[in-house]
């Protein structure tokens, strides 16, 4: 069996959010434990999780590029000079030496990887988008029901697709902790709330403190989630602490052990969704992002949570359907079940057992 070296190319900030940093370091670690060898390359931007890759055990190439000040096109992110951030990876992959690279970054695409293309075996493309050109190998799209027609025109003819949630990178513990769990009865007890990193955070956690305050709700206990580089941290954190049963969390190396205490969760549409389906968690779901949308129609559409937009009347939204969860056995393990069907955790396996064909097809 060939030993792999694979550099890993992504971000993370208070901007961008964390989800394209987990997710490659999700795929990092089980490439770890079956003995390939992996690199990331991260801009030393603000509110950064490259803690985290270092925490355990990856070596981090720093990136120092100044920032646009204008940002991209169409996600209000700072625009990324990706012929200055090529030219800087081009010099370690000359000296290094890899495989392949796995970009998972939406401000670099079409020229960044056409230009890495003669440096290395093979480029991985991780996207939530079909908006734009790619020149890969390798094209992972873990959003629920995107289909192979989407990308005629924009990949080259001989990459291989990689598409749906069957390929979702969640964290191995989530398999574990789905193998070992029991079915969900619909008594809700306890409740996960986790909105990542994003502006709206705080807004939306006071929101879910102020319902779960009221006298129906304030026996589940709460388990909240905060990234401390977050705006107004320390106030949510203070705030949370005056309700008895409710635990502070941050810095977690994962969400499956709260997820599988958890009976209703309520956060975000991002790459939590499939760690959430994994552990057939019921949901409320609050798309705030356009790279969600995709996974929030998926979600709606197969009744697998229940997406709410975050409009004026969110506030009576989240307290209609927390009741309705609380309350409704059919509707809630309707909803577990669904959730349960759409992903079975063992995404890494498959992405890495492709890797691992094209390796040997190249050697």
């Amino acid at each position: 069996r060939n030993i792999l070296k694979i550099l890993f190319r992504t971000d993370s900030s208070a901007k961008i959010g964390s989800g394209h940093l987990i997710r490659c370091l999700s795929l990092a670690l089980t490439l770890k434990a079956k003995g390939h060898e992996c690199i990331f390359i991260c801009q030393d931007l603000k509110g950064n999780s490259i803690k985290k890759i270092k925490q355990n055990g990856f070596v981090v190439i720093i990136l120092k590029i100044k920032q646009h000040k204008k940002t991209s096109h169409f996600r209000k992110l700072p625009e990324v000079n990706w012929k200055i951030d090529s030219d800087k990876v081009v010099e370690k992959l000359k000296k290094y030496q890899f495989d392949c690279v796995i970009i998972d970054h939406y401000s670099l695409s079409y020229n960044w990887e056409k230009k890495i293309k003669p440096f290395t075996k093979k480029i991985m493309v991780i996207d939530d988008f079909v908006n734009r050109k790619h020149c890969c190998d390798l094209l992972l799209n873990q959003s629920y029901g995107v289909k192979k027609q989407q990308y005629k025109n924009i990949v080259p003819k001989n990459c291989k697709l990689l598409l749906g949630s069957k390929y979702a990178l969640i964290n191995q513990n989530f398999l574990k902790a789905r193998l070992k769990l029991k079915s969900r009865h619909a008594v809700v007890k306890r409740a996960l709330i986790y909105f990542g990193s994003g502006s709206y955070t705080a807004k939306y956690i006071k929101i879910i403190l102020k319902i779960f305050n009221e006298s129906f709700f304030s026996k589940i206990f709460l388990d909240v989630v905060i990234d401390k580089n977050i705006k107004k941290s320390n106030e949510i954190i203070v705030s949370l602490n005056k309700r008895s049963n409710c635990c502070v969390h941050s810095d977690l190396p994962d969400l499956s052990y709260l997820m599988s205490k958890a009976d209703i969760s309520i956060g975000t549409a991002g790459s939590t969704t499939w760690e959430r389906c994994c552990l057939g968690l019921p949901t409320i779901l609050i798309n705030t992002a356009l790279n969600q949308k995709l996974n929030s129609r998926a979600m709606q559409l197969t009744n697998a949570a229940i997406v709410l937009k975050p409009n004026k009347n969110l506030e009576n939204k989240i307290r209609e359907f927390s009741f309705l969860l609380c309350t409704n056995s059919i509707i809630y393990l309707k909803i577990s079940k669904k959730a349960f069907s759409i992903c079975d955790g063992n995404g890494i396996d498959r992405v890495i057992n492709f890797l691992n064909y094209y390796e040997q097809k190249l050697s």
